[in-house]
């Protein structure tokens, strides 16, 4: 496929090449002078002019105008531009053609009718001559996940599904926010170059991260790359980016927490739960309270455990999982109380919550043991079916819906409590996996703690501490003794 302005001498050199050899032209070429029009060699061997464009159901639909012996290259032209100004003013164009049926290329299914459910092999076959521009495959790439265009309710979506939606959801958003100058630009146009220009300039006009551009940029990609698997495109040009140096991103890397951070994280927690115990027993004996009361409107009933017993909400019990499990965000978010076993002390994390796919079998510690152990006796949750169902970490009052797929809103201000900075929430599993990697446990057994599908991956975990390299050092004042 190539995209140039149509010459009528180039057109003679085609029809030539034809008679002397059919099989020796295969190529689409599209007119870049009129939108739509391009020069379609035919499965009957013919050479033909033929407009390409989408109906009001965005089907793209390609009609044959007439073939390239019979009239000339300023005349098929002229055809295009009126049906372009028919299309645009809202006009079925698709008898425009006369008797003309549609190119062999494109099969129309979606204007057949079936009995009952179209089977699943069945879908539209895509014309891959015709050269979409950027926007027209974002249209089409929002109804890849078409849940994400819906009202989701937690309650009602399952989690893997919810978690997919809102994911495809971000995807569309960075793409739609980052990537509007390229909506106009023909697939074709966009070339490794231009998107690494694009970072370059993001970086030092908009004062973004290395790590924020290539991140917006691999999704972009994904979205041309979908294009080129479902067929909407015939190449994927893309294949050499290279991704920008991370190394430019100052102060925050892999960060892992030392173990003095670690005491002042925990103390900032239990500083929190006293402090929202306080508030609690100030809300109890407040007027607003007996005002609500008086008025029918709805209080917090649910009482608080003492300090010891028991924990305010979610935010201990999840900090504890995060360091003793090292599990990502996503799998703490579908943890459920089936999944755990406070008998065999091990926890289950499903494999459709995790990166990998794989379930992941953690142990449970002592410290890890006690502290469950009271989040479960304070849920008041009993062998039964529908408490097993209960999520562990749970947003208010219903245990039967899944906390935000964010870090808790407290974050920030635990952090600053306990005098920690540059440091994420994904970074609580680089701490649990630094720690055990120093400790010297084997990287066959923090791979499968860690849940890596690659053991190259776990390995970048063995960081060589100052005190290890100091004694590496100090050896050869006895090897040159």
């Amino acid at each position: 496929m190539s995209r140039f302005e149509l010459k009528q001498l180039y057109i003679n050199q085609l029809l030539k090449a034809m008679r002397e050899n059919p099989e020796s032209v295969k190529m689409t070429h599209i007119d870049s002078r009129q939108e739509g029009l391009c020069v379609i060699r035919e499965k009957s061997g013919s050479l033909n002019y033929c407009y390409v464009y989408f109906d009001e159901r965005k089907i793209r639909r390609q009609l044959q105008i007439a073939a390239c012996d019979t009239v000339t290259l300023k005349e098929a032209r002229a055809k295009a531009a009126e049906l372009t100004e028919d299309l645009a003013a809202g006009i079925d164009i698709s008898a425009n053609i006369g008797n003309t049926p549609t190119c062999e290329t494109v099969e129309d299914y979606e204007g057949k009718r079936f009995s009952g459910n179209r089977p699943k092999w069945m879908k539209t076959q895509v014309f891959k001559g015709f050269d979409f521009r950027v926007s027209e495959i974002f249209e089409r790439f929002k109804m890849k996940v078409p849940k994400s265009q819906e009202r989701l309710s937690k309650s009602d979506t399952p989690l893997p599904e919810l978690r997919s939606a809102l994911n495809h959801r971000l995807t569309l958003k960075m793409i739609a926010g980052n990537f509007q100058d390229f909506f106009p630009l023909r697939v074709s146009e966009v070339t490794c170059y231009l998107l690494r220009c694009w970072g370059e300039d993001a970086i030092q006009t908009r004062n973004v991260t290395v790590q924020t551009v290539n991140r917006n940029v691999n999704a972009f990609r994904g979205m041309i790359h979908w294009a080129y698997r479902v067929g909407l495109i015939p190449e994927y040009k893309l294949h050499g980016y290279e991704n920008l140096r991370e190394s430019a991103r100052s102060g925050i890397g892999r960060r892992c927490l030392s173990n003095d951070e670690i005491k002042r994280l925990m103390s900032a927690l239990d500083k929190r739960e006293a402090d929202k115990r306080d508030k609690r027993e100030n809300y109890e004996k407040s007027y607003t309270r007996k005002y609500r009361l008086q008025n029918g409107l709805p209080v917090i009933e649910k009482d608080c455990p003492p300090i010891g017993e028991g924990y305010y909400d979610f935010v201990y019990p999840m900090v504890c999982l995060a360091l003793h499990t090292g599990a990502r965000k996503g799998s703490l978010i579908g943890l459920k109380w089936r999944d755990i076993d406070l008998e065999k002390r091990v926890i289950v994390f499903q494999g459709e919550m995790s990166k990998s796919g794989n379930a992941i079998l953690s142990p449970i510690n002592s410290f890890l043991l006690e502290v469950l152990s009271k989040w479960k006796m304070q849920n008041e949750i009993s062998d039964a079916p529908r408490d097993l169902e209960k999520y562990v970490l749970y947003p208010c009052q219903d245990p039967y819906q899944p906390i935000s797929n964010s870090a808790p809103t407290c974050w920030s201000s635990l952090l600053e409590d306990a005098e920690i900075s540059n440091f994420r929430w994904h970074d609580l599993r680089h701490t649990f996996a630094s720690t055990l990697a120093n400790g010297n446990v084997p990287l066959p057994t923090l791979q499968a703690l860690m849940g890596h599908a690659n053991i190259k991956t776990t390995s970048l975990y063995l960081h060589a501490t100052d005190e290890q390299k100091k004694s590496a050092v100090d050896l050869l004042e006895r090897a040159y003794a």
